[in-house]
Order: structure tokens, then sequence, then C-alpha cells
């Protein structure tokens, strides 16, 4: 089972196909983009996938980038919500120390947590945030 998108070819894994009523659900979103919910033929009904818009971060050491269209599972999609609300909390200050919520640290990859708010200098989370979106996007030149 394939499907194209933006002249790319994706392979949807089978046993991600669920039921649901007349149509079926594919798991794993397609970050992209754009936010349209897509749908395909399949044996006599639809498939339908969905689409997480992928914003494109200000506070990155990756001052040119775009999303690299891929199929991710929900769980990835629950990091890069958390990444963009590091992001958008950086775009809102010009601090130099920046606090993060237990969950902002653990995405950004800061040892164990443990459910507390930490301050962290402002460069050191923007190399995290840069490392952690990385394997989403590509370069339209190199990086800072």
């Amino acid at each position: 089972m394939t499907f194209e998108y933006q002249g790319q070819e994706y392979t949807l894994d089978p046993n991600k196909v669920k039921q649901n009523g007349p149509s079926y659900i594919y798991e794993d979103v397609l970050l992209c983009d754009d936010n349209n919910i897509m749908e395909f033929d399949y044996q006599d009904s639809v498939i339908v996938i969905t689409t997480k818009q992928f914003h494109e971060f200000q506070n990155t050491n990756y001052p040119d980038h775009r999303v690299r269209p891929q199929l991710i599972t929900s769980k990835q999609a629950a990091v890069i919500g958390f990444l963009n609300r590091v992001d958008s909390k950086l775009s809102s200050t010009s601090r130099n120390i920046v606090t993060l919520e237990a969950n902002e640290q653990l995405v950004l990859g800061f040892k164990d947590p443990k459910n507390v708010k930490i301050s962290y200098p402002r460069d050191q989370i923007v190399e995290k945030l840069s490392n952690a979106i990385r394997p989403f996007i590509e370069l339209n030149r190199p990086a800072i």
C-alpha cells in the first residue's frame, strides 16, 4: 500500500490500518507543511491519514529549515508539540535564563527532571532544541 505526497512515495504498514466504521484510519501521522486530512481509496473504501502541520522553529541553530515530510507515531507528534511549546517560550522572552517544566526538560533530553521546574541557560536550551528537531527537518543552508 503506497501513496504519494509532494512527489515522494510513502509505504503504509498494513498492521497500522484500522477499520473505523465504513472507512479505515492509519495509526501514524503524516508530518508535513499543511493540516489537511488525506484520504486514499482502499479495498472499496477509504483510508484516512491524519496530518500534523510542522511550524518552522524560530530558536534553533538552523535558521533556514523546512519540514521533511514523513510518517511519525502519535508519540513523536506529541514530542513535536512540546518542542513547539519550548520554541514559543523562547520567543516570548529575551531572558538568558529560561525555566522549563519537567515534561519540556524530558523531551529536550535533560537529565531526570523529577517533576520540578528548573532554569537553564538559553543557549543550552537552543542547542538541545536544535538537536531534537533535526530528525524532522531538511536544511535549506548549513547550520550556524
